[in-house]
């Protein structure tokens, strides 16, 4: 029987172990935090310049109207005045060069901040998605297992059906080491009637195989049965158990044949049974 393999209870339903959950959750909440904090940030200095810049043209604009209405009521404009109105009008040029050299550095910071921004998204969607195809993953592995699970719980079903059948005929079965099944066939050897003919059969690789087999029979026979039986799905185990029987048969048949008639020809009939072996006694009619 092939071996049950215990779930972990440290995993989620989808196969995902404790600490990859935290660590995927705990990398998604720094992401989304950093990713706030940035955009807080970008929004914050952007709104701080826009004030800036606006409160400053303004204190401009009513420094030039003030200007205006000094020259308007003094009717004109003195050489004094026009030196002083130059060097107003310098300042406020100057003025207006740092607000915009200064506006120009906020929209830098804006810029590297949205830079940093799509980067860290790229990062965040990166995650998101390595994420999404480990649970694809993990759904897929937990399909297979239960169909795994399902084969194993209709091999149990079909294995005891069959040895019921069988149970009169003088099979038994019994666990073996891996998780294997081990058969014994009696009955076969009129002569020594509880002497044991003995298979085991494993699962390996969702295929099964003959691993021990005593008194042993032809490979290439046994591979013959071992193919059919894991060519069918699912897995019919009575043809492979009667035809398992029906070899370890003739091999009794065969050594009475040999034992009686020592002058038979032998290599036509080898000691240990094939396929070719019985379709020839099938011809002779034995």
């Amino acid at each position: 029987m092939p071996p049950h393999d215990e779930t972990n209870h440290n995993d989620d339903e989808l196969g995902f172990s404790s600490s990859l959950l935290a660590h995927l959750a705990a990398s998604r909440d720094q992401l989304n935090e950093f990713v706030d904090r940035q955009k807080t940030r970008a929004d914050a200095a952007h709104k701080t310049n826009a004030v800036t810049v606006s409160s400053e043209q303004d204190e401009i604009e009513a420094l030039y109207q003030r200007l205006k209405a000094i020259q308007a009521e003094r009717g004109l404009i003195q050489a004094s005045s026009s030196s002083s109105s130059a060097a107003a009008a310098a300042g406020m040029a100057r003025r207006r060069a740092e607000l915009q050299e200064t506006q120009l550095e906020r929209e830098k910071e804006l810029t590297e901040l949205k830079r940093l921004h799509a980067e860290k998204q790229l990062e965040l969607d990166e995650i998101m998605n390595e994420e999404a195809a480990q649970r694809a993953r993990a759904e897929k592995a937990r399909h297979q297992k239960e169909e795994v699970e399902e084969m194993k719980q209709t091999t149990v079903d079909d294995l005891t059906k069959g040895i019921v059948n069988y149970k009169h005929l003088g099979l038994d079965f019994e666990k073996a080491a891996r998780g294997s099944l081990r058969f014994t066939f009696t009955l076969l050897d009129r002569d020594m009637p509880s002497r044991p003919f003995v298979f085991s059969l494993n699962v390996a690789e969702e295929l099964y195989e003959v691993e021990e087999c005593t008194p042993p029979l032809d490979p290439h026979t046994v591979h013959e049965l071992v193919d059919q039986l894991n060519s069918t799905e699912p897995a019919e185990f009575s043809p492979f158990i009667r035809g398992m029987r029906k070899y370890f048969s003739l091999l009794v048949f065969l050594h009475v044949c040999h034992t009686m008639f020592p002058l038979l020809d032998r290599p036509a009939l080898s000691y240990v049974p094939n396929s070719q072996t019985l379709s020839l006694l099938q011809e002779k009619n034995f």
